[in-house]
């Protein structure tokens, strides 16, 4: 299972603005909020990896709560992708 953490830091920084040094220090399990990403951020980073990853996400998978780390983030977009097939 290959990983799109790289890929992720860098759309979920659209709304971070974090420098590249504190941009890398973010931990695959931290939460996104503790460095400033909400609710509403967060919502946009999700329309941000549809449109990436041409994926479109069902809104039973749209809970906050479950979308709150890169890890997290990283598995929702395997998962979709893995039901595209690629």
């Amino acid at each position: 299972m290959s990983s799109h953490i790289d890929r992720l830091k860098v759309i979920v920084n659209k709304w971070l603005n974090l420098d590249e040094i504190g941009l890398a220090a973010i931990e695959e399990d931290e939460l996104l909020s503790e460095h400033g990403l909400n609710s509403l951020g967060t919502m946009e980073v999700v329309v941000a990896i549809e449109d990436a990853y041409d994926i479109e996400i069902e809104d039973d998978d749209l809970i906050v709560e479950e979308l709150g780390t890169l890890r997290k983030l990283n598995q929702l977009v395997m998962r979709y992708l893995s039901s595209k097939g690629e």
